[in-house]
Protein backbone atom coordinates (compact mmCIF):
# COMPACT_ATOMS: atom_id res chain seq x y z
CA UNK A 1 0.00 0.00 0.00
CA UNK A 2 1.31 3.59 -0.83
CA UNK A 3 1.70 6.17 1.75
CA UNK A 4 -0.90 8.04 -0.18
CA UNK A 5 -3.41 5.54 0.22
CA UNK A 6 -2.48 5.29 3.74
CA UNK A 7 -1.79 9.09 4.73
CA UNK A 8 -4.17 10.88 2.45
CA UNK A 9 -4.55 13.81 5.03
CA UNK A 10 -0.56 14.48 4.58
CA UNK A 11 -0.43 13.95 0.75
CA UNK A 12 -0.98 17.74 0.08
CA UNK A 13 2.63 18.68 1.95
CA UNK A 14 4.47 16.34 -0.52
CA UNK A 15 7.06 15.62 2.32
CA UNK A 16 10.17 13.94 1.68
CA UNK A 17 9.28 9.89 1.36
CA UNK A 18 11.49 9.33 4.32
CA UNK A 19 9.22 11.40 6.72
CA UNK A 20 6.14 9.91 5.35
CA UNK A 21 7.24 6.49 6.59
CA UNK A 22 7.98 7.45 9.73
CA UNK A 23 4.77 9.21 10.13
CA UNK A 24 2.92 5.86 9.10
CA UNK A 25 5.38 4.15 12.05
CA UNK A 26 4.12 6.14 14.41
CA UNK A 27 0.96 6.16 13.47
CA UNK A 28 0.36 9.98 13.14
CA UNK A 29 -2.35 9.35 10.56
CA UNK A 30 -3.37 12.93 10.42
CA UNK A 31 -1.41 16.34 10.29
CA UNK A 32 -3.09 18.18 13.77
CA UNK A 33 -4.36 21.65 13.18
CA UNK A 34 -1.22 23.72 14.03
CA UNK A 35 0.55 21.35 11.18
CA UNK A 36 -2.00 21.99 8.75
CA UNK A 37 -2.29 26.00 9.02
CA UNK A 38 1.97 26.15 9.46
CA UNK A 39 2.92 23.16 6.47
CA UNK A 40 1.76 24.81 3.56
CA UNK A 41 3.70 27.96 4.11
CA UNK A 42 6.64 26.63 5.75
CA UNK A 43 7.26 24.01 3.25
CA UNK A 44 7.39 27.54 0.92
CA UNK A 45 10.28 28.77 2.63
CA UNK A 46 8.06 31.25 4.17
CA UNK A 47 8.01 32.33 7.71
CA UNK A 48 5.18 31.29 10.55
CA UNK A 49 4.61 31.90 13.71
CA UNK A 50 2.68 30.04 16.01
CA UNK A 51 2.42 31.27 19.62
CA UNK A 52 1.65 28.42 22.01
CA UNK A 53 1.00 28.80 25.67
CA UNK A 54 1.67 25.67 27.77
CA UNK A 55 0.94 24.39 31.01
CA UNK A 56 4.64 24.61 32.17
CA UNK A 57 5.81 27.96 30.64
CA UNK A 58 5.01 31.22 29.56
CA UNK A 59 3.87 31.53 25.82
CA UNK A 60 6.67 30.58 23.10
CA UNK A 61 7.05 31.70 20.00
CA UNK A 62 7.63 29.48 17.42
CA UNK A 63 9.17 29.56 14.14
CA UNK A 64 6.78 28.06 12.25
CA UNK A 65 3.15 34.62 8.68
CA UNK A 66 0.18 33.85 11.27
CA UNK A 67 -0.65 33.74 14.74
CA UNK A 68 -2.35 30.99 16.21
CA UNK A 69 -2.42 29.93 20.14
CA UNK A 70 -2.58 26.30 20.69
CA UNK A 71 -1.98 23.67 23.60
CA UNK A 72 0.52 21.67 24.44
CA UNK A 73 0.59 18.32 22.47
CA UNK A 74 -1.08 20.28 19.49
CA UNK A 75 1.99 18.98 17.20
CA UNK A 76 4.12 22.83 17.39
CA UNK A 77 7.11 20.53 16.86
CA UNK A 78 6.38 18.85 13.97
CA UNK A 79 4.83 22.10 12.64
CA UNK A 80 8.26 23.69 12.47
CA UNK A 81 10.10 20.60 12.34
CA UNK A 82 8.67 18.79 9.66
CA UNK A 83 9.53 21.55 6.76
CA UNK A 84 12.93 21.64 8.36
CA UNK A 85 13.45 17.86 7.59
CA UNK A 86 12.00 18.03 4.47
CA UNK A 87 14.16 20.63 3.57
CA UNK A 88 17.67 18.61 4.75
CA UNK A 89 16.58 15.68 3.36
CA UNK A 90 16.20 16.67 0.13
CA UNK A 91 18.68 18.71 0.23
CA UNK A 92 20.86 15.86 0.93
CA UNK A 93 20.07 14.11 -2.16
CA UNK A 94 20.79 17.62 -4.51
CA UNK A 95 23.56 18.84 -2.80
CA UNK A 96 26.76 17.74 -1.18
CA UNK A 97 27.13 18.91 2.09
CA UNK A 98 30.81 20.70 2.62
CA UNK A 99 32.23 18.70 5.45
CA UNK A 100 34.43 20.24 7.97
CA UNK A 101 37.71 18.66 9.66
CA UNK A 102 36.49 21.04 13.07
CA UNK A 103 33.11 21.82 12.33
CA UNK A 104 30.12 21.20 10.92
CA UNK A 105 28.04 23.76 9.23
CA UNK A 106 24.77 25.53 10.09
CA UNK A 107 21.88 24.30 8.13
CA UNK A 108 18.96 25.18 10.48
CA UNK A 109 18.48 27.03 13.86
CA UNK A 110 15.55 26.42 16.28
CA UNK A 111 15.19 28.89 18.78
CA UNK A 112 13.74 27.84 22.10
CA UNK A 113 13.40 30.13 25.59
CA UNK A 114 14.54 27.39 27.77
CA UNK A 115 17.52 24.89 27.86
CA UNK A 116 14.93 21.97 28.75
CA UNK A 117 12.28 23.16 25.79
CA UNK A 118 15.64 22.99 23.28
CA UNK A 119 16.74 19.94 25.00
CA UNK A 120 13.05 18.42 24.24
CA UNK A 121 12.95 20.08 20.77
CA UNK A 122 16.47 18.48 20.15
CA UNK A 123 15.54 14.97 21.14
CA UNK A 124 12.11 14.90 19.45
CA UNK A 125 13.15 15.28 15.90
CA UNK A 126 16.62 13.38 16.32
CA UNK A 127 14.50 10.17 16.85
CA UNK A 128 12.28 11.20 14.38
CA UNK A 129 15.72 11.21 11.90
CA UNK A 130 16.51 8.33 13.73
CA UNK A 131 13.35 6.25 12.91
CA UNK A 132 13.54 7.71 9.18
CA UNK A 133 16.79 6.55 8.86
CA UNK A 134 15.87 3.09 10.31
CA UNK A 135 12.84 3.10 7.99
CA UNK A 136 14.86 3.72 4.80
CA UNK A 137 17.56 1.16 5.91
CA UNK A 138 14.67 -1.69 5.94
CA UNK A 139 13.48 -0.25 3.14
CA UNK A 140 16.96 -0.82 1.45
CA UNK A 141 17.09 -4.46 2.78
CA UNK A 142 13.81 -5.35 1.66
CA UNK A 143 14.64 -4.39 -2.08
CA UNK A 144 18.02 -6.28 -1.70
CA UNK A 145 15.82 -9.67 -1.01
Amino acid sequence: MTLVKSLPEWQPFNLHPQLGRVLLSKKFENPTPIQAQSLPLALKHRDVVGVAETVRTAPCIYLCSYVNSVAQGSGKTLAYGLPILHHLLTEAYTRPIPHSKNRRPVRALILAPTRELALQVSSHLNAFLTSADVDASKDDADEDT
